[in-house]
């Protein structure tokens, strides 16, 4: 049994679906092409046994680098945890995270896409568990202001009682790099590869050749694609009022990942920090 030595573990919404289909290409990489979300919801229910019989039976044991992409592992320091345990502590980690408030708008495009496309009753675009999933959550009605006055509450309560274990389901709490680069440094230290959507758009190559020294497999050009299908129409006219919102609730998010990534954070909107 060979257990993946290298994982995606965020961030959502950020381009992790690209990055992971442009490094199945190198020759000395294979990813697995869906997520599991193994460490955050079966671990204890499946052995691990199982979920790598079940997802890598017929990877190349040649192969180097054996991935795993699952943006909700680093939602707590408990499945980060579980990936070094059992994957070692030369396992190799990788965080992808963009502009916080473009993430948040970016996680009401997707949906309201996903809701659209129900309503069309085209099933094409998406995963068949989103559109039931998302229908739990909004539906043909439901308006950017009632998403984001919704969100908001949610996100003030799960603040004030469990300020340091993310909710997937919160997508304002989501942008919280603060705390979801904590999670990543008290499990692995600096052993993780950050990466700055942004800066990936503009340097793809440049951010490509210093990711596969960090995974230690030789230079490739390989193609770029783009996974985004979410409708951009759906994002204009976002209220200032909740832009300043986010912008204050993001400021120890800017911080934090200005540490890791320096002046990269200067490709987001100005958060004044």
């Amino acid at each position: 049994m060979k257990i993946p030595n290298t994982y995606i573990v965020g961030g959502s919404k950020s381009g992790t679906s690209t990055l992971q289909k442009i490094l199945n290409h190198h020759p000395d990489i294979h990813f697995l092409e869906t997520e599991t979300h193994y460490f955050s919801r079966h671990f204890y229910t499946t052995p691990i046994e199982n979920w790598v019989n079940d997802h890598f039976y017929n990877v190349d044991p040649e192969i180097k680098i054996i991935g795993d992409k699952s943006v909700t592992h680093v939602n707590s320091k408990t499945y980060l945890e579980a990936i070094k345990h059992y994957a070692g502590e030369d396992v190799k980690i990788i965080f992808m995270m963009r502009d916080p408030i473009d993430k948040f708008i970016s996680w009401w495009t997707f949906m309201y896409s996903v809701i659209q496309s129900k309503i069309n009753e085209d099933y094409s675009r998406y995963k068949k568990g989103y559109y039931e999933s998302i229908w739990d959550e909004m539906d043909e009605n439901t308006t950017f202001d009632d998403f984001f006055s919704f969100q908001l509450e949610r996100y003030q309560f799960l603040d004030k009682h469990q300020p340091y274990r993310m909710s997937s389901m919160n997508k304002i709490q989501l942008g919280r790099y603060d705390i979801l680069i904590k999670n990543i440094q008290d499990v692995f230290g600096d052993n993780c590869f950050y990466i700055v959507t942004e800066d990936f758009k503009r340097n793809r190559s440049k951010v490509l050749r210093e990711l596969f020294d960090y995974l230690g497999v030789d230079h490739h050009e390989l193609p770029f694609y783009v996974t985004n299908t979410s409708d951009k129409k759906w994002a204009n006219d976002i209220p200032q009022e909740y832009i300043d919102i986010l912008t204050e609730i993001y400021k120890p998010s800017i911080e934090k990942a200005r540490e890791v990534v320096g002046d990269k954070v200067d490709m987001w909107r100005d958060y004044g920090v």
